[in-house]
């Protein structure tokens, strides 16, 4: 093993594999895992990602971030949902489980593939979305399903109950999606990195980014993603022997 896969593995926080939507983490030693078990801040801090339900992906907080600017009131925070029954399902939870009066309201807002004109947010009335995530077709929309709740931190600890209880939040996948076409750049979980782009899409963003786009993924990034995944002598191999040697292995594993 080289020198940088074995740093890869061992760096404490790190995505397993080095992917932008991995949801496992290196824990090299045996009191990292304890550590994380017992909520240690030098374990909980240095996780750069983690399982959807526990730790939301840095593509997910910008999108909310930009909702919140965008389409919130002064004193309010945001979660972006999968759809309008999830939606309403954490404006109802919010509501019976706060241990105060609180003000929670859900709001929708229709984004478009680049063929398509955005429409303005309203409120959301209707719940005719099934739950989970799809990818957006040409001239299919895409709705931004959000709960707007107060910023306290005992009501965004108790909105964080809801979001692992369902495991209806939106996905990172589908938060890039969305970032893309709202002309924000989406982010690399580890150190928030901007990960790259190759095109712009028209929209205007509330959070002050350039415009740029995220890079379309089912080729070029899955290409940059098996070199990332098997180095040698501290050097991406080219594709074509990335993927032999990715075959290998799973090959050898399988035997």
């Amino acid at each position: 093993m080289s020198t940088a896969q074995s740093n890869m593995t061992n760096d404490l926080g790190r995505p397993v594999p080095y992917l932008p939507h991995a949801i496992s983490v290196s824990m090299p030693a045996w009191e990292d895992n304890r550590g994380f078990a017992e909520g240690h801040p030098r374990v909980l801090d240095a996780l750069t990602t983690g399982y959807p339900r526990f730790m939301h992906h840095e593509s997910v907080k910008l999108l909310a971030r930009i909702c919140e600017e965008k389409f919130g009131n002064p004193g309010e925070r945001c979660m972006v949902w999968s759809s309008a029954k999830a939606a309403e399902t954490q404006r109802s939870f919010l509501l019976t489980h706060s241990p105060s009066p609180i003000a929670v309201r859900t709001a929708l807002h229709v984004l478009s593939s680049p063929t398509q004109k955005t429409c303005d947010a309203k409120e959301n009335t209707n719940d005719d979305q099934a739950p989970g995530n799809h990818e957006l077709f040409p001239n299919q929309r895409l709705e931004l399903h959000m709960v707007f709740f107060p910023t306290d931190e005992e009501t965004f600890a108790l909105a964080k109950k809801g979001w692992s209880y369902t495991g209806n939040g939106i996905s990172s996948r589908r938060a890039d999606t969305c970032l893309e076409i709202l002309g924000a750049a989406s982010r690399d979980p580890v150190a928030g990195r901007l990960l790259s782009t190759t095109s712009s899409t028209p929209g205007t963003p509330s959070d002050g980014s350039s415009g740029s786009s995220v890079e379309s993924l089912p080729d070029e990034l899955s290409r940059r993603q098996t070199t990332l995944l098997v180095q040698c002598d501290e050097q991406p191999l080219p594709y074509a022997e990335a993927k032999q040697a990715l075959r290998q292995r799973i090959a050898r594993a399988l035997a």
